[in-house]
Parts: structure tokens; C-alpha cells; sequence
């Protein structure tokens, strides 16, 4: 495949968008999924693709000491792993600019720690290399057609507008979807190089980048470049055409240099066409142009790759509350689990992970596509559905648990429903508690009897910052 690479794991902060997960000041990569921590998705993947020079970026030197204890002290695995803090609130541009003295070699892997997937790096860095690229990206197909989520006459919301070339090998527009965004400009240039383009919002970023070392150099000749998504990537994607003869007008003194959004200033040598504006719910739009292509292959030309994943491969990030707890019921998926690297043993007969030490009383069903950690106990007639339950919970009598997570150690008393909730690790639920769409806190208490719908029951949190690296 090469020369040796390294990997860059941006492992972020506490997730404040997490809250109450994070109340106790867990950080993000800690945080259960399957009963295991996140971090250890990301490291598996990296295990199997064979970095071994691994350098973890927190936010903030809290988290960084958590991270490193955890390393130190429960990772057991090939990895050499480093930890590195960054000033809290840093964006992911600015983290890898931040160490890009302890980057050496000639192409690395940056990664976002809350991805989790079962697409073989390898095949993505191999890729990469092959081309020659100075970019690539990692895409996947959304689950969900934007058009099933917008309204009529709105545009789709968070999403990235994509176009690929013919042979879905080379990114040659890309721009993430603020939803402020209503109109999208596309450069003449990349218009008049490629005669049409297709225009897609079905292909989701997965922040997972494989990198050139000579992006060191732009993101430092370019300090306005502060997030890898937002501003690097459509940076590189528009100026990969740029030839030997035209590099200098791209220089960071030139008059042609480009602004921080991507879009070109007066004097480059792309200026931007007219604006156009996405039909509202649209998977594709197409625009073309009479001009012929322009040869691909022109000397002193970059590129900037995209590795499409097969639809069927996973791809998932715990970037919410609702999608942490879609992530940890869905890699709760027997077959899903193995490729993704779940540790715990499956029950084959009933489609589920339901530790041997668990202590199950009579006439209590727990269904396939759930788990129970070790040291678990369930009462008589519990019902667990779609669910995963961590180590040393205690269930009571007639409680049932439909699309939940439950972390260590709760406590469930008799007659208790939940539905569609997250219980953080300590918390307790007195007799004949009714929840739906809830969060409960970390050590958290709620009285017998109450009842509660889509509301966060946790202790005042005390004052923070998100501390999240940013895409």
C-alpha cells in the first residue's frame, strides 16, 4: 500500500449536544455503545486496516486525562496510542493544525470518534494511494431520502450537496448544508470542465478523510480554513484542477486567493457561476454545459477522491440523543455486531446478546435485537423489546422496556414503562414510573408514580462549554 500511515483520531469533549449523558463530565468517547465504549469502534477499525501510530485529540485537558487514563489502564490492543489536547471549542481544521508536528508521515487518516462503521479502511487508503490523491472522503448513502424529511417547498435539511464524476471515483463539488444555505453556486469553471454535473443529496460525509501531507501545508497557509467539512474539503475539491502554470494564482499572497468558504475571490482562476437553487426534497438536479471536458490528466493537477461505501455497509454517527440511541439498538444486530467488532457472545437460538450471568425471573421475555450485560437481574414478567440494558441493572416485577438504553448499574422497580428513553449509569426509578421519550440523568432519582413525556429529568448542570472538536 506505501509508506507507513498514521492516524488522527479527533476524539472530542464531553458532547454537549449529549447532555444529560455527559453530566458527570464523561467525555463523549466514553460513552456507552452496546456496553462498550465508543472509542473502541474507531480503534478497532484502525486495528484492522494496520495503523498502529494513533494520535487521540481531545478537547480540553480534562478530557484528555480521562482519555489517557482509559488507555493506560483498559485498552488492551496493538495500537500505539497518543493523546493530545486542544483548546476546548477548537474546530476539527484547527485541532490537526494544532499537531501537525506530531503528523510525520507522507499520508494519514483523519477520523471523527463518533463513527461507527463496518467499511474497511484499508480499502479506503488503498484507494487513495492508487490515485494519488491529495484527498479523499469517506461517503455513504443516507438511510433516509431527504425527500421523506422536507416539507414541500423547503429545502432538505442537513445534508451535503455531492457531485461525482462519471466513474464516481473523483469529488468535484461538494458543500455541507447549512441550513441558513438556500441557494448554491457553482463554479463556471468545474461546470465548463465536466459539461454536466448531477448534483446529489443521497451521499452522506462520514468525516473520515484520508489525507496527503501536503494538506499540512494548506491548512497552515490558510488559517481560515477552520473546519475539515465546512471549509478544507470544498477548499480542495474546487482548486484541484489547478494546473503548474496556474498553482501561483492560488498562493496565499496572490490576488486570486480564495475565500474560507471555497468560493473563489476576484482574480482566481474559477469564478463561480450563477446561482442555483436546489428543488426543494430533490435526491438529484443536473446542470450542464456545451463546452467539452477539459483533460483530466493535465500535468500539476491535485485530486480529490471519494470512497463510496456499498449501500448495505454501515455507517453511523452518535452525533445526538436520538441518535445514540439508535446506534446502540441497531449494532445490537447479531449479524451487524460481529462485523463491527461487538465483544459480546451472541445468543444464536434467540437473536440477542443476553449475558450467561444474567438472573432472569419467571415468565420474563427479553426479545431478539436486544442485550443484557453481565451481572444484570429481571424480575418476573419483565418485557424487554428492541432495548440494551448495561452491567449490574436491576429490573423489578411487570416492568417493560420498549427502544431504550439503560446504562450500569440502574435500578428499575416494580411496575415501571419506558419507551423510547435513554437512563444514564446510577440512576434509579421508583415504583410505577411511566416514561416515554425521555432522558434521565446519572444518579438521577424519579419518584414513585410519576409520570413524564419527552423531558430530561436530571440534577442542575453545573456550568460548561461544549467541548466537542467540530466538523
Amino acid at each position: 500500500m506505501g509508506p507507513e500511515w498514521q492516524a488522527v483520531l479527533l476524539a472530542g469533549g464531553a458532547g454537549a449536544s449529549l447532555f444529560p449523558l455527559n453530566h458527570t463530565g464523561n467525555p463523549l468517547a466514553l460513552l456507552p455503545i452496546a456496553n462498550q465504549p465508543l472509542i473502541t469502534y474507531a480503534l478497532r477499525s484502525l486495528e484492522q486496516a494496520d495503523i498502529l501510530d494513533v494520535l487521540l485529540v481531545c478537547s480540553g485537558e480534562a478530557t484528555a486525562a480521562k482519555i489517557t487514563s482509559w488507555a493506560k489502564n483498559k485498552y488492551i490492543g496493538k495500537l500505539r496510542l497518543k493523546t493530545r489536547s486542544v483548546p476546548e471549542d477548537s474546530e476539527s481544521g484547527d485541532a490537526l493544525r494544532m499537531v501537525a508536528e506530531d503528523i510525520t508521515a507522507q499520508s494519514f487518516v483523519v477520523m471523527s470518534i463518533d463513527l461507527i462503521t463496518d467499511v474497511r479502511l484499508e480499502s479506503l487508503l488503498a484507494v487513495h494511494f492508487l490515485r494519488n490523491a491529495s484527498a479523499t472522503a469517506l461517503l455513504s448513502h443516507r438511510k433516509v431520502s431527504p425527500a421523506s424529511e422536507t416539507k414541500l417547498g423547503k429545502a432538505p435539511k442537513d445534508v451535503e450537496y455531492v457531485a461525482l464524476d462519471g466513474q464516481m471515483r473523483r469529488l468535484v463539488f461538494f458543500r455541507p448544508s447549512p441550513e441558513s444555505r438556500r441557494n448554491i453556486k457553482l463554479p463556471m469553471g468545474t461546470l465548463m470542465r465536466h459539461g454536466r454535473l448531477t448534483i446529489r443529496t443521497d451521499l452522506q460525509d462520514n468525516h473520515v478523510y484520508a489525507l496527503d501531507r501536503s494538506v499540512l501545508g494548506v491548512l497552515h497557509a490558510k488559517p481560515s480554513l477552520a473546519s475539515i467539512k465546512q471549509d478544507l474539503i470544498p477548499y480542495l475539491v474546487l482548486h484541484q484542477h489547478a494546473s503548474t502554470k496556474a498553482a501561483a494564482a492560488l498562493r496565499p499572497d496572490s490576488s486570486g486567493t480564495p475565500s474560507a468558504n471555497g468560493q473563489p475571490e476576484p482574480g482566481s482562476m474559477a469564478a463561480p457561476g450563477n446561482a442555483e437553487r436546489l428543488s426543494p426534497g430533490c435526491d438529484y438536479i443536473s446542470m450542464s454545459h456545451t463546452s467539452a471536458d477539459v483533460d483530466e490528466t493535465a500535468a500539476g493537477t491535485s485530486y480529490c477522491g471519494a470512497f463510496v461505501a456499498a449501500p448495505e455497509q454501515y455507517c453511523a454517527r452518535t452525533v445526538s440523543l436520538q441518535s445514540f440511541s439508535e446506534v446502540n439498538r441497531e449494532v445490537v444486530n447479531v449479524e451487524l455486531a460481529a462485523r463491527l467488532g461487538v465483544r459480546a457472545k451472541p445468543n444464536a437460538k434467540h437473536d440477542n446478546f443476553v449475558d450467561e450471568s444474567v438472573q432472569i425471573g419467571s415468565k420474563s421475555m427479553v426479545a431478539a435485537g436486544c442485550m443484557v450485560g453481565p451481572g444484570a437481574t429481571l424480575g418476573d414478567k419483565c418485557s424487554i423489546k428492541r432495548s440494551v440494558l448495561g452491567p449490574m441493572c436491576k429490573l423489578g416485577s411487570n416492568v417493560k422496556i420498549i427502544n431504550c438504553v439503560l446504562m450500569d448499574s440502574v435500578i428499575v422497580h416494580d411496575g415501571c414503562h419506558l419507551q423510547n428513553c435513554i437512563i444514564c449509569t446510577g440512576a434509579e426509578l421508583q415504583e410505577r414510573v411511566s416514561l416515554r421519550d425521555c432522558q434521565v440523568g446519572p444518579g438521577f432519582t424519579v419518584s414513585e408514580g410519576a409520570e413524564h413525556r419527552e423531558e430530561v429529568l436530571a440534577k442542575a448542570p453545573q456550568q460548561r462549554r461544549s467541548s466537542d472538536t467540530k466538523s
